[in-house]
């Protein structure tokens, strides 16, 4: 894909489990089965044994996973 979200949004589909996202506009649970539509500025909490498939344009993809793995590490997660 080489076009960005509206927004910086990143849609995807959870496999498994699922997780709850925390925003200012408040939160929401999603479980296996759920597709979502996420805007940027929310905090995950994932079950564990999630298993998701996000659609994201590359380069803007590995970004965040670079700053998920860094939160997680600080977190000892």
């Amino acid at each position: 894909m080489s076009r960005k979200w509206p927004g910086g949004s990143t849609p995807g589909h959870f496999l498994e489990q699922g997780l709850r996202r925390s925003a200012a506009d408040g939160e929401q649970t999603f479980e296996a089965g759920d597709a979502y539509y996420v805007p940027p500025g929310h905090t995950p909490v994932g079950h564990a044994g999630s298993e998701v498939i996000e659609f994201s344009p590359t380069r803007e993809l590995q970004q965040t996973v670079e700053v998920v793995s860094k939160n997680m590490q600080a977190a000892n997660v």
